[in-house]
Order: C-alpha cells, then structure tokens, then sequence
C-alpha cells in the first residue's frame, strides 16, 4: 500500500515483538515505517537491547517536503479525500524524524540518509549483496 510498513501495525510494542521474535529465529530483519521515524526513546532502547543479536542501521529518505507533500496530496486523493490537507503537520514531522535520526547517531547507531536508490545501495551492502560497505 502507499501507506504501509509497520504503520499498519495496532501498536509499537507489537512492531518490536515481531521484530524480536524473528530475530530470535536467526532472520535478518527489515522494517520501515513513518510512525517509527518520530518516536526516539522507545527505538532507541530497543535498538540497545538487540545489539546482541543485531546490527542496526535506521535509514532515513531525504525526499523533499514539496514531494512529500505532493505525494500526500495523490494519496488523498485516490482515497476520495480532497488532496488539500494541513501541511504544517507533514512539515513538523520532518523536523521529528530529523530529530529522531540525530539523536540516534549521537547514541552511536548508524544512520545513513539518502534517496531511495541510495538506500537500496546502503541495504544490499549491509546484508552483503554487491560488494564492501562504503558508508
């Protein structure tokens, strides 16, 4: 779906569950999500309590607000919703997920940030798929 990920999951505590339980089963795990892109604390204490059984890496698209908006505009639209909306909000959750992003690589996570062919590039690299990691 356009709007899709974990932020069609009921709760964050159920998107860790998840994650947790496959990672118990020995799978590597990718998942995404806007809703996860603003909440710093809890991903952050998540992140610490798997670094035993996982290396993280929290990507982050750096599309900018003129397409996102324009792309919230299509989505309500081919929802039957009129595609005029509060901008304001798009606008403040960028300055959360930067926020969030910044306060993860302070804690030592790596964050790489990119379009979404860079972040293609940064997960094959990471999972081992087409050669050595240049982050």
């Amino acid at each position: 779906t356009p709007c899709g990920g974990c932020d069609t999951i009921k709760t964050q505590a159920e998107v860790k569950s998840r994650i947790y339980m496959l990672l118990q089963w020995g799978y590597n795990v990718l998942f995404e999500g806007l809703v996860i892109s603003t909440i710093t604390q809890g991903w952050l204490d998540f992140a610490n309590s798997i670094k035993p059984q996982a290396n993280t890496m929290f990507c982050y698209l750096n599309t900018p607000i003129e397409t996102c908006i324009q792309q919230v505009r299509s989505r309500r639209e081919s929802n039957g919703k009129s595609p005029e909306f509060n901008t304001d909000n798009t606008v403040n959750r960028v300055k959360s997920i930067q926020s969030t992003r910044d306060k993860l690589r302070n804690a030592g996570f790596w964050c790489v940030e990119g379009s979404s062919s860079d972040i293609l590039h940064y997960l094959n690299r990471f999972f081992g798929i087409g050669g050595d990691l240049d982050v």
